[in-house]
Parts: C-alpha cells; sequence; structure tokens
C-alpha cells in the first residue's frame, strides 16, 4: 500500500511540474506576442520602417541614389529640417503645434540676406540678429498660447500670415541672392568637416540634435 501511495504521489507530482511547466511557456509566449504587438504599434518603430522601405525603394529604383554625391546633397539638404524638426519636437511632445515654423525660417532668411546684401553687415552678425529675433517672435507665439490662453493653431497661423507678408514687402516678392560668397561665413557652410566629406552643415544638425536630447532627457521643462 505505501508504495502505491507514493507512486500515486510521484505521478501527481510530475502531472502538476508539468502543467507548471506547459503554463510557463504559455505565459512566455504570450509576453513575447505581447511586446511584439507593442513593438510593432509603436508610431515611431512604424514610421522608422516607412522611412527604411522609402530609402531601399529609392535605391532599387535609381542607380544612382546610393552615390556618394546623392547621399552628400540629401545630408546638406536635410540638415535645416533636422534643425527645426528638434524645437517642432517639443512643441509636439507638449501637445501644440507651429505653423509658422516656415514662414518664420523664411522670413529669418530675408533679414539675413538684407542685412548682408544691402547692409553690407558681417553675416555673424547677421546670424547673431536673427537667432535674437526667432527667439522673440518664438516667446510672442508662447506668450499668446500660455498667457493669453489662445489656441497654438489659431496663433501660429496668423504668426504664418504676417511673417509671410513682412518677408513678401522686405524682398518685394523675389529672393535675395548672396553675392559676397567668398566670405568665410559661406565658406564654412559650405565645407565639409575636415577629413570627411561630411557637410559642416549636417554636423551642425547633429550637434543640435544632441543638446535638444539632453535638454528634453535632463531638464523639467
Amino acid at each position: 500500500m505505501s508504495n502505491s501511495s507514493d507512486h500515486d504521489r510521484s505521478e501527481e507530482s510530475d502531472e502538476i511540474l508539468s502543467q507548471l511547466s506547459e503554463l510557463e511557456e504559455t505565459d512566455g509566449a504570450t509576453r513575447q506576442r505581447g511586446r511584439l504587438h507593442r513593438l510593432m504599434t509603436n508610431r515611431d518603430v512604424a514610421i522608422l520602417i516607412i522611412g527604411i522601405l522609402l530609402f531601399v525603394f529609392f535605391a532599387v529604383m535609381g542607380r544612382r541614389f546610393l552615390s556618394e554625391f546623392t547621399m552628400i546633397d540629401i545630408a546638406r539638404r536635410a540638415s535645416i529640417l533636422g534643425v527645426l524638426a528638434v524645437g517642432m519636437s517639443y512643441l509636439f511632445i507638449a501637445g501644440e503645434l507651429d505653423l509658422s515654423i516656415g514662414s518664420h525660417y523664411g522670413f529669418l532668411l530675408i533679414i539675413l540676406s538684407y542685412t548682408n546684401e544691402h547692409l553690407a553687415m558681417n553675416p555673424f552678425y547677421g546670424s547673431a540678429i536673427i537667432i535674437v529675433l526667432g527667439m522673440f517672435i518664438g516667446a510672442i507665439n508662447g506668450f499668446i498660447v500660455t498667457r493669453i490662453g489662445l489656441p497654438s493653431f489659431i496663433t501660429t497661423l496668423g504668426m504664418l500670415a504676417l511673417l509671410r507678408g513682412a518677408a513678401n514687402v522686405m524682398s518685394s516678392g523675389y529672393p535675395i541672392p548672396a553675392k559676397n560668397t567668398d566670405l568665410p561665413f559661406y565658406q564654412i557652410i559650405r565645407a565639409d568637416f575636415p577629413g570627411t566629406p561630411v557637410p559642416n552643415i549636417f554636423v551642425a544638425m547633429a550637434v543640435v540634435m544632441v543638446i535638444g536630447a539632453i535638454f528634453l532627457a535632463r531638464t523639467k521643462f
């Protein structure tokens, strides 16, 4: 009787261990599917995948797409957008938006061109002026939204029209070409980072992104 009872208990123990093992495997598979589901439904991952697919598509369709010239040109053109995207990221995280960023950027470029070509001002001084002016315009938008309570959509839409009109008045609707392109300012912007084919402006974008990420992760605002 004792041996039979011990044998039954041993079989019950084996059965319980087997069930526990199956439950652990089921839970592990469920957790894995849950992580995969969260990964596939993540917006950032979806954007990354779409970007990779677009890159692969253009690489397959265009033979010259992966050439060094094309990559450098894309890096140079995307640098400005990357810098602007840093500021826009803060707004999106805060649940706001800025419709005036394009006109804001264009207006500041008109100011820089005007001070350089018409006032013969050093472009470095002109750059300092438009940085301060850009911060002032942004502060106006922020004050209207946070203190007065007007929605950012309405505020920045009005600022878009205002800055676009101001830019057209200053330029008479025509671009102001840079004539003194031999100045060190333009040489630095057009040059590559020493020892590499990477444009300086792309390196500047990377620095701005790193600084923006540090402020976003390490500061309260």
